[in-house]
């Protein structure tokens, strides 16, 4: 974040209302971008490092809906705040390469950023129960209840999470649910895996770039603790 050794920098500190004056368009981008990085390292360190497959799916979906938030808002936000089009293009060209990459996702007709569009939403709500729409038999909890049949589900007596039990079914027609919602066969899954993950590396350079450069120019405003 600066031509200082970061080794030796243990945090930076400062008056959050020096920092980010809350009138500065440009100090909320950098807030929303800074929130955008905070979420998107957390998802991405938990989805790369567990090896249970509802953690993996439920990252995966975590992460998915993240970048398809930041993608909207900060789309707007450059098109809005010509303070925002100013830093962005003070930014070296693979932080600027980065961002468009980013904010591309927001365009409708953008294949990847429709396909995650589709898991955000499945991701933030829960299958649907209406009357209505099982007495026509288009209820999705329904066909993947009907593709499980024959299945074994299980439940996990004595798990470390909140309440020491994990129904395993329930993650495992949880999944059926989100892969028939999105409708990708397994190599269009795998695809959308590797763009993920090739977004999130995008997002994490250019948050990093951002943010060092706005605090880079903020001057006395920002301590370094050794």
């Amino acid at each position: 974040m600066g031509d200082a050794d970061e080794k030796q920098i243990h945090e930076l500190r400062f008056r959050v209302g020096d920092a980010l004056p809350a009138d500065d368009p440009l100090a909320r981008f950098i807030l929303v971008v800074s929130m955008g990085l905070n979420d998107n390292s957390l998802a991405n360190t938990r989805f790369v490092n567990t090896d249970e497959e509802y953690e993996l799916l439920y990252f995966f979906r975590l992460a998915s809906g993240h970048l398809h938030e930041l993608a909207n808002r900060l789309r707007v936000a450059h098109e809005e705040w010509p303070e925002v089009q100013k830093f962005v293009a003070s930014l070296d060209k693979q932080y600027r390469d980065d961002f468009a990459a980013i904010v591309q996702l927001a365009d409708p007709k953008n294949d990847t950023g429709e396909k995650l569009g589709r898991i955000r939403n499945e991701f933030f709500h829960y299958p649907d129960l209406l009357r209505k729409t099982a007495e026509r038999g288009k209820l999705p909890v329904m066909k993947a209840l009907r593709d499980g049949a024959s299945d074994e589900g299980t439940i996990s007596l004595g798990e470390k999470a909140l309440g020491g039990v994990r129904a395993h079914f329930a993650d495992e027609l949880g999944a059926k649910l989100v892969i028939a919602h999105v409708g990708l066969d397994e190599d269009e899954q795998r695809a959308l895996v590797k763009q993920l993950g090739e977004l999130q590396a995008a997002y994490g350079r250019f948050a990093q770039a951002a943010l060092g450069r706005y605090l880079n120019g903020l001057g006395d405003v920002v301590t370094e603790v050794r």
